[in-house]
């Protein structure tokens, strides 16, 4: 995991969970698109206010787990592509809280993410609203059935949203 952003002692900080796509590890944001200049321009002109931006690494050797818990069917004890949800939720924010400078409360930490990450930036702030405050997905695949009859046209977004809250238990 990699932390971004200088902390000043006795100071407390938001957090934000940023999440790589598929193939990616913890360098994705800084590699492709420049993080840490990002951050550091938008916090000096003001436009942001000053966080702690954390990648965690969640490759396996699939080249990625879409941050889901993955069990074979009917066997909760063994996982297949690696219980990447629990790790984010459990490990990597029990880790930064304990590390760094954060402000420990869900108002104070948000999560987002690119492609694979940003579907399960999603996905992991809906079954876990009790840990993040806003979510954002850039160009993230919302549902992998897309839940309608394979001779339809497109209905736009909206109509996508009832398979995706289905496949993760979720109910608006």
């Amino acid at each position: 995991t990699f932390v971004y952003g200088d902390t000043l002692p006795g100071k407390y900080y938001p957090v934000l969970y940023l999440l790589h796509g598929y193939g990616g590890d913890h360098t994705y944001f800084k590699g492709l698109y420049g993080l840490r200049e990002t951050m550091d321009e938008l916090i000096n002109s003001g436009e942001i206010e000053p966080m702690i931006v954390v990648t965690p690494d969640a490759g396996n050797n699939l080249k990625g787990s879409f941050y889901t818990n993955s069990y074979p069917p009917g066997d909760s004890s063994r996982s297949y592509a690696g219980k990447m949800q629990d790790f984010i939720t459990n490990e990597v924010d029990s880790l930064v809280d304990s590390v760094y400078n954060t402000i420990q409360d869900r108002a104070h930490r948000g999560i987002s993410g690119h492609s694979m990450g940003g579907y399960g930036a999603i996905k992991i702030a809906m079954l876990r609203n009790d840990l993040y405050s806003s979510a954002s997905a850039m160009s993230a695949p919302l549902t992998f059935w897309g839940g309608m009859p394979a001779d339809s046209a497109f209905m736009g977004l909206v109509s996508l949203l009832p398979a995706m809250f289905a496949e993760n238990h979720f109910e608006p």
